[in-house]
């Protein structure tokens, strides 16, 4: 359940009214030009489950969680890109320009930056490491 705050719409991740910690603002930083977030590659890579699923294009991180089962191809190539392990910015591309708009601007959370241990194993912030393992500090 969502609550809707003057043109923004504040989702709890855990439970917490928007008052209080834990709520996320989806596309809010896309819309008003403000700073996005940045997540690291350690953080985006927790994010690889069904009910759960973050994916990166051109350095931004998308929150494809509530897309899953709504997205015409089915829930199988978010999965393959789950966590930020291949980059999208390929299927990002082939999206119509209106898709583009309408939707991936609207599940974008933030940008993707390298793990300051790790860098960036999977290549999704145009860096790269030759370590695929996970952070230890994150």
């Amino acid at each position: 359940m969502g609550y809707f705050i003057p043109r923004i719409l504040f989702t709890p991740s855990d439970g917490h009214t928007p008052t209080q910690r834990g709520f996320s603002i989806k596309g809010f930083a896309l819309r008003s030009g403000a700073p996005l977030q940045e997540f690291t590659t350690c953080q985006v890579q927790r994010h690889n489950r069904v009910n759960d699923c973050w994916i990166c294009a051109h350095g931004k991180v998308y929150d494809v969680s509530e897309f899953m089962f709504e997205h015409a191809a089915g829930i199988r190539p978010l999965m393959q890109r789950a966590g930020g392990v291949k980059d999208a910015s390929i299927d990002y591309d082939f999206h119509s320009s209106k898709s583009r708009h309408n939707e991936w601007r609207r599940l974008c959370i933030g940008r993707v930056v390298p793990c300051p241990l790790r860098g960036d194993p999977f290549g999704v912030t145009k860096t790269s490491s030759s370590d695929g393992g996970s952070c230890g500090i994150m």
